[in-house]
């Protein structure tokens, strides 16, 4: 009977505290101190349950550096650690108005100065081809599409 007692405790032992010791530490080792300097911007988790999770927070991390106009960040996984290369963030050159017309681009509120020197923002441009497509459609021109043209991209500006 003690025997069946000490092994149970010890099952509920290995149970409870087995998970604490399975988790993965997350750590990224940066290119340079500046790059360091802007991860220190960015929240991610440092304990991961499993690689599963590892990967998700990566990704995720990698999103928020690409929303935030770091084009150009990736992660190299090694075995023990992964190495992040962040980049030069991306800004508008310009954003032109193209063929469209001022009095729509007036009524969505589209001002070019709103995307001079600014950081570059994907979602933004994603939002604003939304904005014309919808005002588009709904005021007589159901077949209306909406591109960039003419995009360049000059070291780490954007013009379109």
């Amino acid at each position: 009977m003690y025997q069946r007692m000490i092994y149970a405790l010890f099952l509920l032992f290995f149970f409870i505290i087995s998970p604490i010791f399975a988790q993965e530490r997350l750590f990224f080792h940066c290119k340079n101190a500046k790059e360091s300097q802007i991860l220190e911007n960015y929240r991610y988790q440092t304990q991961i349950p499993d690689s599963l999770a590892k990967a998700k927070e990566i990704q995720n991390l990698l999103q928020n550096l690409h929303k935030d106009g770091y084009l150009r960040a990736f992660v190299i996984p090694k075995k023990d650690s992964i190495f992040l290369e962040i980049g030069e963030k991306f800004y508008w050159l310009n954003l032109q108005k193209g063929n469209i017309s001022d009095n729509l681009l007036q009524k969505i509120g589209f001002k070019e100065k709103f995307y001079r020197k600014k950081t570059f923002r994907w979602q933004e441009v994603l939002n604003l081809q939304k904005q014309i497509l919808n005002y588009s459609e709904n005021n007589g021109f159901p077949f209306a599409s909406v591109r960039l043209d003419s995009i360049q991209i000059i070291e780490n500006q954007v013009f379109a």
